[in-house]
């Protein structure tokens, strides 16, 4: 991910990485650009020989699942304005994880 690009994904309350920078495992890969103090949103960890990512968004949420969901069905065009966005972040997010090329 550019730390200067713009993406979108699904959000609802979910957790913020508060103070991810002080962890030298830790490199924040997004963050939350509405949310005072813009905190990590999306954090890559290197642990062992391995790689975890941990998201307060939901990248793999599609405006396709929310026709289904009662709870976000209000949000249907919002999620499909952004779905771009979203396919952009979590490709990219799956190259962080060495799953794509």
């Amino acid at each position: 991910l550019l730390a200067d690009s713009v993406s979108a994904a699904f959000f609802n309350g979910g957790p913020a990485f508060i103070e991810a920078q002080a962890y030298s495992n830790v490199e924040i890969l997004a963050r939350y650009r509405d949310v005072e103090g813009f905190p990590a949103a999306i954090i890559l960890c290197r642990v062992g020989k391995g790689k975890a990512l941990l998201s307060g968004v939901h990248p793999c949420y599609s405006f396709t699942e929310a026709v289904e969901d009662c709870y976000v069905k209000n949000l249907l065009l919002e999620l499909e304005k952004i779905d771009f966005m979203r396919k952009r972040l979590f490709k990219d997010l799956l190259i962080q994880l060495d799953l794509l090329t």
